[in-house]
């Protein structure tokens, strides 16, 4: 594993973190549209009172639910793994992959903040990379 894709786990894991939260809303919002239209639609009922479709969809929230759980926690212990090791390197370098990776900031934004050229923000990266290739293969 390269140092960047290192340092990238835990914005990959950030993403997957905001997917399965909007999936998981997305879901909430769909069984409350169920609930509030069979309660008041007036229809006759099954001998089940008609819950199986609910009941299968509040199931499969609680599973959405628990993945969403696992995908936080996984998240957190990347993101400190992460930021243990660009803690690991001083200067401006670590300012410069502590925004990339943990604020996760783009280019523009972390060159403006840090006062560089994008030439230059990115020559400091690279030179931040070869820091944490040396600190991961130790």
């Amino acid at each position: 594993m390269t140092a960047k894709e290192y340092l990238r786990q835990y914005e990959e894991a950030e993403r997957r973190v905001k997917r399965l939260r909007k999936e998981y809303e997305e879901q909430q919002d769909m069984i409350d549209a169920i609930r509030s239209a069979s309660d008041f639609d007036g229809m006759p009922r099954s001998r089940s009172g008609g819950k199986s479709s609910v009941e299968d969809k509040v199931l499969r929230l609680a599973n959405k639910a628990a993945k969403l759980k696992e995908a936080e926690l996984e998240a957190i212990e990347l993101r400190q793994e992460v930021f243990d090791v660009i803690n690991a390197v001083t200067g401006a370098e670590g300012e410069v992959l502590c925004e990339r990776y943990i604020n996760l900031k783009r280019w523009e934004e972390i060159a403006v903040d840090m006062n560089y050229s994008w030439s230059g923000i990115h020559k400091l990266h690279r030179s931040a990379l070869h820091l944490v290739a040396e600190i991961i293969s130790a």
